[in-house]
């Protein structure tokens, strides 16, 4: 927490003291910070990275937790579809279990199906 707190003084270009006698940042003022879309985006990669990690503690059992998953991802509503493309990055290290590689993530296209025999989540 201290180290990501001086790096982002250096970008801010603000010179701070360590984060232990720094004031509690009040409401008011990140209160800019503040967006419903971004707050809806991180939880549906929230939402699907914790049901990859719950499909693959279902399926991937011993020597088997060490193969990177291949996951794909079927999107109803093109606006989920568009954060997922956006974020496959992002989603694919949320998804990762600490004893394997992070998943290898295909976005399927509307009106395409995965696999069949693939393992499922909603």
């Amino acid at each position: 927490t201290e180290e990501l707190y001086q790096r982002l003084a250096l970008l801010a270009g603000e010179p701070r003291a360590s984060i232990m006698v720094a004031p509690f940042p009040q409401p008011a003022a990140v209160a800019a910070w503040a967006s419903e879309e971004a707050e809806r985006d991180m939880e549906l990669l929230a939402s699907l990275a914790a049901s990859v990690r719950t499909v693959r503690a279902a399926y991937l059992k011993g020597p088997l937790e060490r193969h990177a998953p291949e996951v794909y991802i079927v999107c109803r509503a093109p606006a989920a579809a568009a954060v997922v493309a956006s974020q496959l990055e992002t989603l694919a290290a949320l998804a990762k279990s600490s004893r394997s590689p992070p998943p290898t993530l295909h976005l399927v296209a509307e009106g395409e199906a995965p696999p069949a025999g693939c393992a499922t989540d909603v």
